[in-house]
């Protein structure tokens, strides 16, 4: 284990949570020496999806750098509501 943390420089408990996730999802020395992706790679994060498509972030990026808009969340909103076809959807 000293020879891995030294070479990775993870802790052991992160090597120790490693190996328990891979064994979780399937791994087995004994059986396949081979690690897959799979076992090792983070899970999705769970949580409230974006709201915004990537449409919308793309309207909104043009018309604050065509309006010159900057640190104005009220005025920005009413121009998306009065330019924007994207945001009369949401």
């Amino acid at each position: 284990m000293a020879q891995i943390v030294k070479d990775t420089g993870y802790t052991e408990r992160i090597i120790y949570g490693i190996q328990k996730k891979a064994r979780d999802r399937g791994y087995n020395l004994l059986n396949d020496m081979k690690i897959f992706l799979r076992y090792v790679e983070d899970a999705p994060r769970v949580g409230r999806l974006k709201k915004a498509t990537p449409e919308l972030e793309e309207e909104v990026i043009k018309t604050t750098k065509a309006t010159g808009i900057k640190n104005r969340p009220f005025r920005l909103a009413r121009t998306f509501e009065n330019r924007s076809p994207v945001f009369k959807n949401l």
